[in-house]
């Protein structure tokens, strides 16, 4: 799909309905498809801590590369990374129900993501799930997620523990030290995110 305009361009505050009270957040509900399909989506306010289960997608924006889903039967920018994880975030046959901030946020309107924004603890801790989308998956992304797994199954008592048990070879090390130096974990946000989820 070709890029899309930057947002401030594209008509995207038409999908709003406003938010009644404090409390209220919006859902997006990510519609089933497969491959590059478009994806499509749909906004639904709600209520916390009310809200039906959904899962909070911790992410970074990205560079300023826009791709345009379908958000309520309209076009709608958002970041490339963010577009590479609906891609693959979206299942099959069934919709899965998701919080997103740069979506499920009016970005265009000032107070309420300052509001919003003041909300994120809660959104975050109300979440049944926190999905944390470090990008795509490189040459040793595998190797890495597999050598954190084979450590962590053996639950050792304390992380000082863990941190000296730990001998790798030298493609483990590679692969480790490549998952560490992504960029989605020099964002300050994540920390309030992963330690809420």
């Amino acid at each position: 799909m070709a890029s899309a305009p930057n947002p401030s361009t594209a008509s995207s505050t038409a999908v709003y309905v406003p938010l009644a009270d404090a409390s209220e957040i919006r859902l997006l509900y990510l519609q089933p498809g497969c491959g590059n399909e478009t994806i499509k989506c749909s906004l639904q306010n709600t209520e916390l801590p009310n809200s039906p289960p959904y899962e909070a997608l911790s992410y970074m924006w990205g560079p300023k590369v826009y791709k345009t889903i379908v958000l309520d039967g309209k076009p709608f920018s958002v970041t490339e990374n963010l577009w590479q994880a609906l891609i693959h975030l979206r299942r099959e046959n069934d919709s899965r129900t998701l919080w997103v901030d740069a979506v499920c946020i009016n970005q265009k309107d000032t107070s309420e993501r300052n509001h919003q924004v003041m909300q994120m603890g809660i959104v975050y801790s109300q979440a049944w799930r926190v999905l944390a989308w470090l990008g795509l998956a490189d040459d040793d992304s595998r190797l890495a997620f597999h050598v954190c797994a084979s450590y962590l199954v053996n639950k050792l008592p304390a992380p000082c523990d863990f941190l000296l048990s730990l001998t790798l070879s030298g493609a483990e090390l590679k692969a480790i030290q490549s998952l560490c130096s992504r960029a989605y974990w020099s964002r300050l946000w994540i920390i309030q995110e992963l330690l809420l989820a």
